[in-house]
């Protein structure tokens, strides 16, 4: 699980670097669709996690951060087996690299969508139990 405004400027860095995107994002909901960023409910994971816990019992859900597997790729991975049970294997994940793609902003773009976004990460920290205010500075 990821951050969604962290998601929106991911997919932006990543549209603008390959050259489908050119311009200034600014935050509103008809905005990001008018960039060719996808729509919004792809990044309001509150709903998504809401279908799973309607169907599956909350043990057998794992509920983790991008945000902790982008520290620790190799032991995030590891982790995860051992809660399923499985036998270890050792993981070889390459480090990621930081994009020197420099964002085009509006100047409150990231204050506007964390506003936007906070009744959803509420939604998502009671949920699954995550310190979200923490983890993502809501």
């Amino acid at each position: 699980m990821s951050e969604s405004v962290s998601q929106i400027l991911s997919l932006y860095k990543h549209w603008t670097r390959i050259g489908l995107h050119q311009g200034r994002i600014e935050f509103s909901l008809d905005d990001v669709a008018r960039s060719g960023i996808p729509h919004r409910a792809r990044f309001e994971m509150d709903r998504a996690v809401a279908r799973y816990l309607e169907h599956f019992e909350p043990a057998a859900i794992r509920f983790v951060l991008f945000e902790r597997f982008a520290r620790d790729n190799a032991g995030t991975p590891r982790d995860i087996v051992r809660w399923l049970g499985l036998r270890e294997v050792e993981f070889q994940l390459p480090p990621s690299e930081p994009s020197d793609t420099v964002l085009d902003l509006a100047p409150d773009f990231r204050q506007r969508a964390q506003e936007h976004f906070r009744p959803q990460v509420e939604a998502l920290a009671r949920m699954t139990g995550l310190d979200l205010k923490e983890a993502w500075g809501y």
